[in-house]
């Protein structure tokens, strides 16, 4: 099978440097990164972490029809808009989270991605953690017997602000 080609919209997102994972991937070839706030695309570059990722612009991936797939890794409040113009252009999209702040807005995305058959992918952390990835094996054999309830709590710090 060949390679996906992803290209990423995106560096303000707090997992946006993620991409050095495609990058190591087998599965995927980066076309490039474009990052539309000069300041953020110049903290990017300076951060290192997007060593060997070719800048492109935001148009240039929009319009480039070789793109399997296109990352959404803007800043928060700027993730449902960009992602909007990806639905829109027809890329399949993975959108990190939260999606946005506007759920009328989440759901025409979703809407117009169902209409177009196009995959909308949300960011979630926990996926690849073995402790995650070892719970669905014993649920997958029924170790577990019949699970009837579930209780999980997330801690995180967050800030007033």
């Amino acid at each position: 099978m060949k390679p996906l080609k992803y290209a990423q919209i995106g560096t303000g997102h707090g997992h946006a440097s993620k991409i050095q994972n495609y990058v190591a991937s087998q599965e995927f070839e980066v076309v490039g990164i474009a990052e539309p706030d000069e300041r953020l695309k110049l903290l990017a570059i300076d951060s290192g972490r997007y060593q060997g990722v070719k800048w492109l612009s935001e148009e240039e991936i929009l319009n480039n029809d070789q793109i399997d797939v296109i990352g959404v890794e803007t800043q928060v409040g700027d993730l449902l808009a960009t992602a909007e113009k990806c639905v829109n252009a027809g890329f399949h999209i993975h959108l990190d989270k939260p999606a946005g702040a506007s759920l009328p807005q989440f759901k025409r995305i979703l809407d117009e991605a169902a209409m177009k058959h196009i995959v909308v992918q949300m960011g979630y952390m926990y996926r690849y953690n073995p402790a995650v990835k070892m719970l669905k094996t014993f649920l997958e054999k029924g170790w577990l017997g019949e699970v009837f309830e579930i209780h999980a709590v997330m801690s995180k710090v967050v800030g007033e602000g």
